[in-house]
């Protein structure tokens, strides 16, 4: 249950980030009840992060992650998608440290408290920092899982770093080239089925305590790990606070015209995105040594990221590795439609591991 109530309010949350349109600075006055709230939600956060928190500067930035259970056990590491943190696995992570498994979140780049780094960098810069962090804790080898564009940065690590790696689960993302399915389309076919796309931009707030009123939903539970995503606005606007400002355009996907631009024109648009569409799964993984899970939502209609064919044919390659699991009627974002179904299919391919 702990898991389907983290999810609800994930939803909820996604709901309203995604509906609040204005970027202008936005000052609200909360009440005293509100302050008591947020004071104590805030505490529970600093409390959190100090008992499980840290940060490691690396080559490229100063990346932030958390432990969940004893990481001398064998070990977790976990990577969001796009507009995700990684508190997103907090409750995933939890319910399998009580069966002997210790976890490592990471935030990359532009996400949780990583922020986004000052320079051009690549899911291969933060596979470097992923290895970073893991010397750091003195953990020899993971398990990687890796959802969306965390499944790119998974395969880009196991790529590098493979003699790390004993087993990886890929959760409807690298495991199969990005762009596959629109590159069939001419680039104007392509345009008309995307259709008119805008990212709507999330609102900014002239307090940290102003910006937690509004995107609070009143679950205690829950409420507190929205700390870990607000955040001030960069370049000098320290007066402003908001929730993944600027991602969109930081990672080119703010319009169809970006989007476009990943697909046709990868060579161009900024270094994480194009590191993202670029990378060749079924290259990377031509000599695959360890178990592998593919996790294959399949949704009708769902065109740009109908994997199914591609995912099978990966699968039969490396029959011996590799698990092809397809989830008929689910969209993309299995971590919130799924929950207790992907954990309990990640649990049973853990447990064949020992």
């Amino acid at each position: 249950m702990m898991i389907i109530k983290a999810v609800i309010y994930l939803a909820t949350l996604l709901f309203i980030t995604s509906t609040a349109i204005s970027c202008q600075n936005t000052n609200t006055n909360p009440t005293k009840k509100q302050d008591n709230y947020y004071e104590q939600s805030l505490q529970k956060f600093k409390k959190f992060e100090r008992n499980h928190g840290a940060f490691t500067l690396t080559q490229n930035g100063k990346i932030h992650y958390y432990r969940v259970g004893d990481t001398k056990l064998p070990t977790i590491l976990w990577l969001h998608g796009t507009f995700g943190s990684s508190y997103d696995f907090m409750e995933a992570s939890q319910e399998l440290s009580a069966q002997g498994y210790g976890s490592l979140c990471i935030d990359y780049y532009g996400h949780g408290q990583t922020n986004r780094p000052d320079s051009a960098k690549s899911v291969y810069h933060m596979a470097d920092d992923i290895d970073q962090i893991l010397e750091v804790e003195k953990i020899a080898t993971v398990v990687l899982i890796g959802v969306s564009r965390g499944g790119t940065i998974a395969t880009a690590y196991y790529d590098e770093y493979s003699e790390k790696v004993d087993a990886l689960v890929l959760v409807d993302g690298g495991s199969v080239m990005w762009t596959s399915e629109v590159q069939k389309l001419s680039e104007e076919q392509a345009r008309n089925k995307l259709g008119d796309f805008t990212a709507r931009k999330v609102e900014s707030f002239a307090s940290q305590a102003s910006a937690f009123s509004h995107f609070k939903t009143g679950d205690a539970q829950q409420d507190w790990k929205l700390f870990n995503t607000i955040k001030r606005r960069p370049a000098g606007d320290t007066s402003a606070w908001s929730i993944n400002y600027g991602i969109s355009e930081w990672l080119w996907e703010a319009n169809t015209s970006q989007i476009l631009d990943g697909a046709f024109r990868p060579s161009q648009v900024p270094l994480f995105e194009s590191s993202n569409v670029l990378l060749q799964p079924e290259v990377v993984y031509r000599n695959l040594s360890v178990p592998l899970l593919i996790i294959d939502p399949i949704m009708e209609g769902d065109w740009l990221m109908d994997f199914e064919e591609q995912n099978r044919q990966l699968a039969d390659a490396h029959s011996n590795f590799i698990e092809h699991l397809m989830y008929r009627d689910v969209g993309h974002n299995v971590l919130l439609l799924e929950p207790e179904r992907l954990l309990a299919d990640v649990a049973k391919f853990l447990a064949r591991l020992e």
